[in-house]
């Protein structure tokens, strides 16, 4: 799904969005877990896709308006923009990724508001994430990233169990990563089988998050 045509400016605001996530992410689980009790280990953080507009060059500002605003963490206005190509590129997986991704980073930051109105609205957000990510999925289920986008999306927004099952079959078709592996130890966690987890993770290659979620489950 690379996005062959596009200028490098695009390129450039792919890679800023990437550490933008990097960079939210690195709190926010631990975070929400404070609030929410769903989850008490970090998870890798959800990943963009590159769009490909191939015969739809009218779309490109729209485009690069959805990654600026990924790269910005303004949420909202990404959502409003890869709504916009969604709707014009309906079978499109990389945008429904994109755009569930956007939703859910909304979700997240809504979930920790003090604001308990906000709060509540945060599960409508959750919601449309998930269908988002369900709908890149139906179009593109062997890609990686969707798939741990949504098994992320369903473990933050309280289905463990299912998570589970969505990293199970990512694995099966992909093969288990640190990513995998990771999401799969922290919905166990949340499940309640923390023993489990410690287990899964000390086989996993030892990245930063992996160690400092083993570091947390040996306290």
């Amino acid at each position: 799904m690379d996005f062959l045509d596009c200028p490098k400016f695009f390129y450039d605001i792919i890679r800023e969005v990437r550490t933008t996530l990097n960079q939210v992410h690195e709190s926010a689980p631990e975070e929400f877990a404070e609030m929410s009790g769903v989850i008490s280990l970090d998870i890798h953080p959800a990943q963009a896709l590159d769009v490909n507009l191939d015969g739809l060059p009218e779309l490109k500002i729209t485009l690069q308006q959805g990654f600026e605003a990924l790269g910005a963490a303004s949420w909202a206005q990404a959502a409003i923009a890869f709504q916009k190509l969604a709707a014009r590129m309906p079978g499109d997986a990389s945008v429904f990724n994109n755009y569930g991704l956007s939703l859910l980073q909304r979700a997240l930051v809504m979930a920790k508001s003090p604001d308990l109105d906000v709060q509540n609205l945060a599960t409508t957000q959750f919601e449309s994430s998930i269908l988002a990510l369900r709908e890149a999925a139906k179009t593109a289920p062997t890609e990686a990233i969707i798939l741990m986008n949504l098994a992320h999306a369903l473990l933050v927004s309280g289905r463990a169990e299912k998570a589970v099952g969505l990293v199970q079959m990512h694995d099966q078709l992909q093969g288990q990563t640190t990513v995998s592996g990771n999401l799969h130890a922290a919905a166990l966690v949340s499940m309640g089988e923390s023993s489990a987890a410690k287990a899964l993770l000390q086989r996993l290659p030892q990245d930063e998050i992996v160690r400092a979620n083993l570091d947390r489950l040996s306290y």
